[in-house]
């Protein structure tokens, strides 16, 4: 018998316990079996309380004494396989026998009993060591046994790993190019990565198995970000395949779920884009006879958009958070994406309204006191030498009370009970025939105005 000693203390990765030293070995059973094209068997024995688990890889590659080197593994660089930074048996047996449960892994020439012993090398502490003697007889397969363990530690590794589940009974999943989408009430939330559970998402619509989810050596995920990336595409190549309907998406945007709660995600897949599209379509027999379409984002801008005639199609804003370069950006691919489904920008929108004119007035339609004060205003200004027939309107601005445009004076009714608001917008819309507002032109020519009339009251 040979004791092999190695360099890993017993306090090595301290928040791993019995379910992360089965889901490693489980984890290392699955990849060996995928190996070599040949079904391995996992049992567990007992009690309905404790038991053994028993893991069986036949006609498996031969399995050495290399394997307990650390960053030796034969599956470096395949994307395929599950585990890849050659340490798994190792901590994996290390997080059990801590927990004080045996582990005996069975080569086809030795049997390797694993423990934590005194290394007089490393001044007395604990390592993980192997105790090792040969097989009387040579076998084609690699066994390991683990125990005691619970019932509820054995239940717990099924739930992790969907091999195991389906053995049990089929999965409602659709599978893809890029991982499976897991369709029942059972999976929602749950994020699994090539078929081994690492984390649940709470609000989930849909639970996922990612093919090419990116893991660390604690197999939990690196980041948030890289699930929602790999999410997208599952969602994305599902749509393409006609598993997933828009109608479906928009439900998830809207309720806000977890797969798109995050709208940038999304930015670089075409389904916002097509929902959008079809939003806008389904939406535009309702708005005959309107200016136009904006895309709106809160409730003030729908709001506004109504207001000058235009239709708003209100989206939530982690949809708008998906689509705003579409919806926003002045490059030719976004201008021409808004000309091809009629949507206007709100940014247009507001500097086509700047001067809209929403009703023009006769001046029959006026009040005694709106036309008593338009009347005293002209009147007044022609006896200083100041000629001007305004257009009486409404503009879909509140705050716009008169514009000069093309030689043109247009007078907001809002102003006609007041004379002196009349008088007043009547001089500064005249006197932009000398310049726009701000320059002295402009300023000068209120002003000289102003001393025509005063001159005129006071003489």
């Amino acid at each position: 018998m040979a004791r092999i000693a190695l360099s890993v203390s017993s306090d090595y990765l301290p928040n791993w316990g019995v379910h992360e030293g089965l889901r490693e070995l489980v984890q290392n059973y699955i990849d060996a079996a995928e190996d070599v094209g040949v079904k391995g068997e996992i049992r567990y024995e007992g009690g309905t309380a404790r038991g053994r688990v028993f893991l069986r890889n036949p006609s498996a590659k031969p399995l050495t004494r290399e394997a307990l080197l650390f960053g030796v593994t034969s599956k470096a660089d395949r994307s395929d396989q599950r585990g890849q930074f050659g340490e798994g048996m190792k901590v994996g047996t290390l997080a059990l026998v801590r927990a004080e449960r045996s582990v005996t892994i069975r080569t086809q020439t030795e049997t390797w009993s694993a423990s934590l012993a005194p290394a007089s090398d490393f001044g007395g502490r604990k390592v993980l060591t192997f105790d090792t003697r040969k097989r009387s007889t040579e076998v084609d397969a690699v066994e390991v046994e683990i125990g005691p363990v619970e019932r509820e530690e054995w239940d717990a590794i099924r739930d992790a790993f969907m091999f195991m589940q389906e053995e049990e009974a089929p999965i409602n999943s659709v599978k893809g190019y890029t991982g499976a989408l897991l369709m029942d009430d059972k999976h929602r939330n749950a994020v699994f990565a090539k078929g081994i559970l690492v984390t649940k998402m709470e609000g989930c619509r849909y639970g996922y198995d990612l093919s090419d989810l990116t893991l660390n050596r604690d197999r939990s995920m690196v980041n948030e970000w890289d699930v929602r990336y790999h999410v997208v595409n599952l969602i994305s190549e599902q749509y393409r395949k006609g598993t997933v309907t828009l109608a479906d998406i928009s439900a998830m945007f809207f309720d806000n779920t977890w797969e798109t709660n995050s709208g940038s995600s999304w930015n670089y897949s075409s389904v916002p884009r097509d929902l959008i599209k079809d939003m806008v379509a389904r939406k535009r027999n309702y708005f005959i006879g309107c200016r136009g379409i904006v895309v709106t984002a809160n409730e003030d801008e729908a709001v506004k958009t109504d207001s000058y005639g235009y239709a708003p199609v209100r989206i939530p804003k982690n949809l708008w958070d998906a689509l705003s370069h579409y919806l926003t950006s002045d490059k030719d691919e976004y201008v021409n994406f808004r000309k091809e489904i009629g949507v206007t920008t709100y940014a247009e929108m507001i500097a086509e309204m700047q001067d809209a004119i929403e009703a023009t007035h006769t001046l029959s339609d006026l009040t005694v006191i709106e036309r008593s004060n338009l009347d005293w205003s002209i009147a007044l200004l022609s006896r200083v030498d100041v000629s001007v027939s305004p257009e009486i309107v409404t503009f879909y601005r509140n705050d716009l009370l008169g514009l000069y445009k093309g030689g043109k004076i247009s007078l907001s009714r809002s102003i006609l009970t007041d004379r002196n608001e009349t008088l007043g917008t009547l001089i500064h819309e005249y006197s932009h025939g000398w310049g726009g507002d701000g320059s002295i032109a402009h300023t000068q020519k209120i002003e000289e105005t102003w001393v025509k009339v005063a001159r005129h009251l006071c003489g």
